[in-house]
C-alpha cells in the first residue's frame, strides 16, 4: 500500500495499522484484518465490485477496518487505499 507523499496520516494509525499490517504481510503473517482487504482488492482487480457496510466503516470503529484515512493537517482530504491502489478499469470499491 502506498499513501500519497505529502498525505498526512494519523500517527497511531500509521504505526499501529499500516506499519504493522506490512510488518506481518512481509512476514507471511496475516491477519483478520489484512485477510479481509486482501480479499476485496483481489476481488476488485479481478473486476468484481466490493462494498462494506456498517456504522462507521470508513474510519474503522472496531480499530481493524480503515478502508479510509483522513489527512491530519488538510480538512476534507482522504485516502482510501483500495480504490487509489488498485485502481482503473476493474472493480469498484
Amino acid at each position: 500500500m502506498q499513501l500519497p507523499e505529502d498525505f498526512n496520516v494519523h500517527k497511531r494509525i500509521n504505526s499501529f495499522h499500516i506499519a504493522n499490517r506490512l510488518k506481518g504481510i512481509n512476514n507471511d503473517s496475516v491477519d483478520w484484518a489484512t485477510a479481509e482487504a486482501m480479499a476485496m482488492g483481489s476481488l476488485n482487480q479481478e473486476g468484481f465490485n466490493t462494498r462494506i457496510i456498517g456504522e462507521d466503516v470508513e474510519r474503522g470503529t472496531f480499530n481493524h477496518r480503515h478502508a479510509q484515512f483522513t489527512d491530519q493537517k488538510t480538512p476534507g482530504r482522504t485516502h482510501v487505499p483500495l480504490v487509489h491502489n488498485f485502481g482503473g478499469d476493474r472493480g469498484r470499491f
